[in-house]
């Protein structure tokens, strides 16, 4: 059964390969400044400013995700794509795409301040303060993953998608670890 289903991933996405591939060259141009930056390639830039272009990118890309998303529910559906796909897609999400990369950012930036704050002081508090975040990051990613697909086919208001996420990920923990 599962050479059929590979078999069929691939023949129905041949029709879109041009598409997909278009897709990620796109995404790989939007996180580049990100990539520069982290690498380390562009360290001629204040950091503040350096920051500041990681945050705006990282908001372009979960924009960019968002409206991709839409893009391949319509690819899955059978029907054509193209730029007005695309936008339509954009128009539909960015908003829900905002709010979902803001609170990503804003999670990551307690999880750091979190995390060093919790390992500084050394005691048994600080480890199990530790231990839950890291929880709280595990949950989070395997919720985040499912954001946009939930997104793209059940409901548009962020607060419901992420529990319609959560409760998806108590009735298929496994896959959802396996594919994380």
């Amino acid at each position: 059964m599962i050479p059929f289903l590979i078999k069929k991933a691939f023949f129905d996405m041949w029709d879109n390969l041009l598409r997909v591939f278009v897709i990620n060259i796109a995404f790989l141009v939007i996180a580049t400044p990100t990539l520069l930056l982290v690498s380390g390639a562009a360290s001629g830039i204040p950091s503040w400013a350096g920051w500041l272009i990681i945050a705006v990118n990282l908001l372009a890309l979960g924009v960019f995700t968002g409206a991709v998303s839409e893009m391949a529910k319509e690819m899955v559906d059978y029907h054509s794509t193209g730029l007005e796909t695309f936008m339509a897609g954009f128009r539909a999400s960015y908003r829900q795409s905002l709010i979902f990369t803001a609170a990503n950012m804003v999670l990551a930036l307690l999880l750091l301040v979190g995390w060093r704050f919790y390992t500084s002081q050394g005691t048994l508090l600080g480890l199990g303060g530790s231990v839950v975040l890291i929880w709280i990051f595990v949950v989070w990613i395997m919720i985040g993953q499912l954001f946009f697909p939930v997104l793209s086919r059940l409901d548009k208001h962020p607060i419901r998608v992420l529990r319609k996420s959560a409760l998806l990920i108590l009735d298929n923990t496994f896959f959802v670890l396996v594919v994380t």
